[in-house]
């Protein structure tokens, strides 16, 4: 909820800037744009507001869209499993978790607030969305097909003049005071029953044209999705500014490419035909409308616009289009900051076309917990996986982290394969076991905050970015190491780049010394048994008491193979190391991979 709270403040804030942005280059390019051309950038714009809700990211679509084209990539067969919840390990007692609680950097209760308040303001623009859905369904119910011959013979003039081979229907209602378009897969033109009979008929040429204009663009999608943004976005002042602009804009357009049609001689007549809707507002609801009237303040841009209004030029279009593609490079450029479900940073691109993946049914073995387990068989060279939506998304490693903080320490000689003990400063700590002097084995056997945090504190912020790039460690962000192995920071990684990054320090393939490697897989090892060796290290995130996360991280060596494996279980408490072991070992016993005997 927290990350969610942070995330979706920091996409508000780019949303403000990216609006501000977008505004400047439509006013910079003001009289370079054409009036359609500046609401088309609205179109791309409008979409990108719907980036942060989707449920995959840009960069992801592409390889998405591959996978659909294998569809044997990612699954080979699923393994039903058996119940394997009382399972216990002589193995546990012998793996250590220990944890210090983190606290929150703010109240709980504040993101809670916020959601709730936010889902209110969503709840009740959406009642005003299905209200307005609900009007234009009685409108369309209750209006008649146009009876008059007169404005139908009009109608099919105007549909002659913009080569419009699907029939549009027209209707007279008398719940409007104002021409209306409204219809995505059956779009449709209203008339207003009672001021029919005062229309002349150039008057009515010109309505229809507009009305036209609108359902020929197809500005009926748009408005839609405009509305989905309000629904969305409720109390982003900057999203109801640009929400009139683009009402606004729209009408432009349609004016313009109206006044295409018409001769010069026209133009002012036009524009009187505008005039005499400027008072008249529709009672149904005008968002989901494309309608003739507004306020008297955007008809004097309308009215200015038709004044000023020339024949569109070779040069003038391909500047309207050079200036279009500009901005909508801006556009496509800040849309992924936009990010906040489908964020990059959040989820590792798992490229699995060619990677042969088992799906393990685990739901037994997990009941409340969330997470996952993934399992790699490096002689078959076959991946099984628990969940593998939660297998990719990245979070916290918490005390996972330290084989790699002890790699660092090696490689910079603040501890070397002799001599890897670091004195005790005598401070207070929770556990007697963190209080005497510590070497690379006892700190991670009892996995020692003071020892790690000893070896990160000696390091620089760039130092340990470019370790983390040398590894390709999660997301790559060195930030917040002062709780590096808690739950607040900003380092995160997924249970799979967890068994990859394993299985390559077990090859011994990571950018550090065969010796330093072997010195830090010594130092994960836990017990033996007829299965072979059980190395690994738990880690736990606590918060405010509550253990929220919990990690196990290792492989298991046998005389002829070895397995990779990394577990993951998430609740609101009791969730962290000592359990994901437990949890694991059951889970290796059931597949015949590791036992007490």
């Amino acid at each position: 909820m927290d990350n969610f709270f942070i995330h979706f403040v920091l996409c508000n804030i780019t949303i403000g800037l990216f609006v501000l942005i977008l505004l400047c280059m439509k006013r910079i390019f003001k009289h370079c744009l054409t009036p359609r051309m500046q609401f088309n950038l609205w179109i791309p714009f409008t979409i990108s507001l719907l980036v942060p809700f989707l449920p995959v990211s840009f960069s992801t679509l592409s390889t998405k869209m591959q996978d659909l084209f294998h569809p044997l990539a990612h699954f080979s067969h699923t393994v039903h499993t058996t119940n394997t919840s009382e399972y216990t390990s002589s193995s546990t007692n012998q793996i250590y978790d220990y944890a210090i609680s983190m606290r929150t950097q703010f109240p709980v209760y504040i993101s809670t607030i916020f959601c709730v308040i936010w889902g209110i303001g969503m709840f009740v623009m959406l009642f005003s969305f299905v209200r307005s859905l609900v009007l234009l369904h009685h409108m369309r119910r209750t209006a008649n097909l146009m009876q008059d011959k007169r404005i139908h013979a009009i109608y099919m003039t105007c549909l002659s003049e913009l080569q419009l081979r699907k029939s549009i229907p027209l209707y007279s209602s008398s719940i409007i005071d104002t021409p209306v378009s409204t219809g995505i897969l059956r779009p449709a033109i209203f008339l207003p029953l009672h001021h029919i009979s005062n229309f002349e008929e150039q008057e009515i040429r010109y309505i229809l044209l507009h009305e036209l204009m609108h359902c020929y663009y197809k500005d009926a999608i748009f408005n839609y999705c405009m509305n989905i943004i309000r629904i969305l976005y409720w109390f982003h002042p900057l999203i109801w500014l640009i929400t009139k602009e683009f009402y606004t804009e729209r009408e432009l357009a349609c004016d313009t490419s109206v006044l295409r049609l018409l001769g010069a001689n026209e133009q002012i007549s036009y524009g009187v035909t505008l005039l005499h809707f400027v008072d008249k507002q529709t009672n149904t609801p005008l968002s989901l409308l494309n309608n003739l009237s507004e306020n008297a303040k955007q008809m004097k841009r309308r009215i200015l616009n038709i004044k000023q209004h020339q024949p569109l030029t070779i040069q003038k279009k391909l500047r309207s289009i050079l200036s279009f593609l500009l901005s909508l490079l801006v556009i496509l450029c800040g849309t992924p900051w936009l990010s906040v479900h489908a964020s990059d940073s959040l989820h590792y691109q798992w490229d699995t076309k060619s990677v042969s993946i088992t799906s393990l049914d685990l739901s037994d073995q997990y009941q409340s917990y969330s997470g996952s387990f993934v399992l790699y068989d490096i002689a078959e060279d076959t991946w099984s996986i628990y969940n593998l939506d939660q297998a990719v998304t990245r979070i916290a490693p918490n005390s996972t982290y330290k084989p790699y903080c002890a790699l660092f320490g090696l490689d910079q000689q603040i501890i070397t394969i002799d001599n890897s003990k670091l004195e005790w400063n005598h401070e207070s700590y929770p556990f007697s076991n963190w209080e005497a002097d510590q070497t690379l084995s006892s700190a991670m056997k009892y996995s020692v905050n003071w020892y790690f945090d000893t070896i990160l504190s000696s390091l620089s912020t760039e130092m340990q970015s470019n370790y983390l790039r040398l590894l390709q460690y999660g997301n790559q962000s060195p930030k917040d190491t002062s709780s590096i192995f808690g739950m607040e920071t900003s380092l995160k990684i997924s249970p799979v780049e967890q068994v990859l990054l394993l299985t390559r320090l077990y090859k011994n393939e990571l950018p550090f010394s065969t010796d330093q490697m072997n010195a830090v897989k010594n130092s994960l090892y836990i017990t033996s048994s007829t299965h072979g060796k059980l190395y690994g290290k738990t880690g736990t995130g606590r918060i405010d008491e509550k253990d929220t996360n919990g990690w196990f991280i290792g492989y298991v060596i046998s005389d002829t193979n070895t397995y990779i494996f990394a577990t993951n279980i998430q609740a609101s408490d009791y969730a962290n190391g000592k359990t994901a072991s437990t949890l694991t070992l059951a889970i290796l016993s059931m597949l015949h991979l590791w036992d007490e005997s």
